[in-house]
């Protein structure tokens, strides 16, 4: 089996995203699953980190202008325009994985479905449920008041 997760970790994004991340990196691991990390070279970017643990990064290169969006300042957070990640991401891809794990805030539904195709399944990681999202699980690790009604209306194929 083979798993990809586009993540991104940065002065700005800190190192949650990259922390849990690797934590289901190493759980996968141990299930003899070959992961392959996608993350893109932001400002005090801590990609040596995924090296060091021994995983096979591909880097996406480093934004060449900022992306501002006063309406959504996790497209800032991305660094390019969705559509340049999707095409990106797809190209780190190759041939395909069973499973693209995407932990970003600054990707949604319209992203999640440019990169389908080259997915079995997507599972996005998300703890914000504040944007529209278009994939086969959710995985949100914070205690919630309704769990059953977070995500309502957010997901894309509702």
């Amino acid at each position: 089996m083979k798993v990809a997760i586009r993540v991104d970790a940065s002065h700005v994004i800190g190192s949650g995203h990259l922390m849990r991340c690797l934590t289901l990196a190493h759980a996968l691991k141990q299930h003899q699953v070959e992961t392959l990390f996608i993350s893109r070279e932001l400002p005090d970017h801590m990609l040596g980190t995924i090296e060091t643990e021994g995983y096979k990064l591909v880097r996406l290169p480093a934004p060449v202008e900022p992306v501002v969006n006063p309406a959504n300042e996790y497209d800032e957070w991305l660094g390019v325009p969705w559509e340049s990640d999707a095409e990106q991401t797809q190209a780190a891809l190759g041939a395909g994985v069973d499973c693209l794990i995407v932990d970003h805030y600054g990707l949604d539904h319209r992203w999640h479905r440019a990169v389908e195709s080259m997915a079995g399944k997507i599972l996005v990681i998300d703890d914000l449920a504040n944007r529209s999202l278009h994939c086969d699980f959710v995985l949100n690790q914070n205690l919630m008041s309704h769990p059953e009604s977070a995500y309502q209306g957010l997901l894309a194929d509702e």
